[in-house]
């Protein structure tokens, strides 16, 4: 728990973030962290029951002063007699814009399969309560997460509509930015290709399964607020590189993702 800490604060005070997700968080590790963050920080301890033996296991750190919170929904999917967690929703007020964020922890490809359809109809329920409640081509919605599913895969790129191109985006409201697919590059130095490590991975063992994915506002900049595209990146730094758990007994078996939003 020291070392957890340590790395989230010099996430949140060396890398000033403003809004950090934290996932697989249980409630004993809330309690820690809650006593562990400094002045200027609100947490939020979104772990609750989604169902039988299923839980939502995430806290939400985020800046006082930055962020205004205003209220939290969990979605979710019966898909062929199973409930899946789709995403939680939180709602804020950045720069008096109101920002949606849906952050998600899909099912490991053991209990989901990734030609099985259960992926799909996860992303469909998110794609379906964003097309219901949040209104208007410049609205600011961010998906984010560990989805288990990669760029290319058709519940990211088909259901969530996630295109790795830039200008396409930028010209239409309907489709969302994935800036991850740029990681599918070989980094030949043998460094991070990926924010997961599979030993045993068949073809590739490096995945990329944790993404941030903007709405087209974010790139075309239409509310005032833009993605800065040369910011999107896996963090590997040397402090996260010691806690990482590529061959068993670590602390994290994912690489955060990180990326900033600024004035236009």
């Amino acid at each position: 728990m020291d070392d957890f800490c340590n790395i989230v604060d010099f996430l949140l005070n060396d890398c000033e973030l403003d809004f950090l997700a934290l996932l697989e968080v249980s409630v004993a590790d809330y309690d820690v962290l809650r006593k562990k963050l400094g002045v200027g920080f609100n947490i939020i301890d979104a772990s609750n029951s989604a169902g039988v033996n299923l839980y939502f296991d995430m806290v939400f750190v985020y800046r006082d002063g930055v962020f205004d919170f205003v209220d939290k929904f969990d979605l979710t999917k019966i898909y062929e007699g199973r409930t899946y967690k789709s995403a939680q929703q939180l709602n804020f007020i950045l720069n008096d814009l109101l920002v949606h964020f849906f952050v998600s922890h899909w099912p490991s490809r053991i209990y989901a399969k990734p030609d099985d359809g259960a992926r799909e109809r996860i992303a469909e329920t998110i794609a379906n309560t964003i097309d219901r409640d949040i209104k208007g081509d410049a609205s600011l919605v961010i998906l984010m997460g560990d989805y288990n599913a990669e760029p290319f895969e058709r519940c990211i790129q088909g259901s969530l509509s996630a295109s790795r191109d830039f200008s396409l985006v930028e010209g239409n409201s309907k489709l969302f930015y994935n800036p991850f697919w740029r990681y599918f590059s070989y980094n030949k130095s043998g460094g991070v290709n990926g924010s997961y490590f599979y030993k045993n991975g068949w073809g590739a063992r490096w995945m990329m399964y944790d993404q941030i994915i903007f709405s087209s506002a974010f790139v075309s900049g239409s509310s005032g607020l833009v993605v800065d595209d040369d910011s999107v990146c896996i963090f590997n730094h040397a402090l996260i590189d010691a806690a990482y758990d590529r061959h068993g007994g670590k602390l994290f078996d994912h690489y955060p993702v990180l990326a900033v939003i600024k004035g236009k």
